[in-house]
């Protein structure tokens, strides 16, 4: 993952990914989120059957568990499509500016721009924790040349929100009715994660108070991969084995510690007390000899727009080969 210290600089100033950029407008969409546009589409038979690679059991079979995320609709696509559809809105309001939507797809901070935006604080085990839906948040950019200024003086056409034409998307519409006969600007639909871009530096926010004393992710990573100072040691996090990482050889330290992680590892969000709020989202169990019998032609169908797919049906049975060895 040498690529993260290469692009340390451009990912500090979003100017790399939008040279005039002025603002950014970022968002957080929740599991719950994922899940509901992954039921949407596999209820129109668009999607894998959940029960495939699952259902035959059996006890004398080997089973590895893999990230509820991981066999969801990719975040990616879910995102990109909300800022899309914002982007296209805002563009109608302001067509001379530029605008570019980003997830994970460009060297950026995301995290950090996002903490600092007021969408939650980093917490111990390196991740953003939002008070309300924990740290199982998937995050998007939308980089705007128009100034946080420039946003607060445009009226919106027809003034009223319900009236915009094009209408603002469903997922944006701010439904208090303070505002519903209020003059609006578009900065009133984006008010609680907009940031001004500016040379202010964006790292030192303080967390510590919304961590307290806890230690639990730190106690309970199984390879101590979380460090101190709030990173992680991507040489040891089992994220990194199971999904990054392309070479078929791993230590041996750090396979038998795979204990029945296939895809993915969130022990550290598990134990993470800002996540009592939210639905347990479970590992999903798939058969390892299923998966080492699977073809390109069936990963493809059933995993290509998941996140598994960023592991390639060669990278998931090497998964299960390790875990068959352990």
């Amino acid at each position: 993952m040498n690529y993260l210290e290469k692009n340390l600089v451009a990912r500090q100033n979003p100017c790399s990914i939008l040279s005039n950029v002025r603002s950014m407008i970022i968002i957080a969409v929740s599991m719950n989120e994922i899940a509901k546009a992954t039921n949407e589409i596999r209820s129109n038979k668009q999607f894998y059957n959940p029960e495939f690679l699952t259902s035959r059991q059996k006890s004398n079979e080997h089973w590895g568990k893999v990230l509820f995320y991981g066999a969801q609709l990719d975040y990616h696509i879910v995102i990109r499509q909300k800022l899309s559809l914002l982007k296209n809105w805002i563009l109608s309001q302001l067509p001379k500016i530029d605008a570019r939507v980003v997830v994970d797809t460009a060297p950026l901070l995301e995290k950090e721009w996002a903490s600092r935006a007021g969408l939650g604080f980093i917490g111990r085990n390196s991740l953003l924790i939002h008070p309300k839906f924990g740290s199982r948040l998937f995050l998007g950019t939308l980089l705007l040349s128009a100034s946080i200024d420039e946003l607060r003086s445009t009226p919106v056409k027809n003034k009223t929100l319900q009236k915009a034409k094009p209408a603002p998307p469903n997922d944006f519409v701010i439904t208090d009715p303070k505002m519903s006969n209020a003059s609006t600007s578009l900065s009133n639909y984006c008010s609680d994660n907009l940031i001004k871009i500016d040379d202010s530096p964006i790292f030192g926010i303080d967390s510590d108070i919304g961590c307290g004393k806890c230690r639990r992710c730190l106690d309970n990573c199984p390879t101590d991969a979380i460090l101190e100072n709030k990173t992680i040691d991507a040489r040891r996090c089992l994220n990194y084995w199971t999904i990054e990482h392309k070479s078929d050889e791993i230590p041996k330290e750090i396979r038998v510690k795979l204990k029945d992680r296939l895809f993915g590892c969130d022990l550290c969000q598990q134990v993470c007390p800002w996540n009592r709020f939210e639905q347990k989202w479970q590992p999903i169990p798939f058969n390892l000899t299923e998966i080492q019998k699977m073809s390109d032609s069936e990963f493809q169908e059933n995993f290509g727009k998941t996140p598994i797919s960023r592991i390639k049906r060669i990278g998931l049975q090497r998964n299960a080969q390790w875990l068959e060895d352990c």
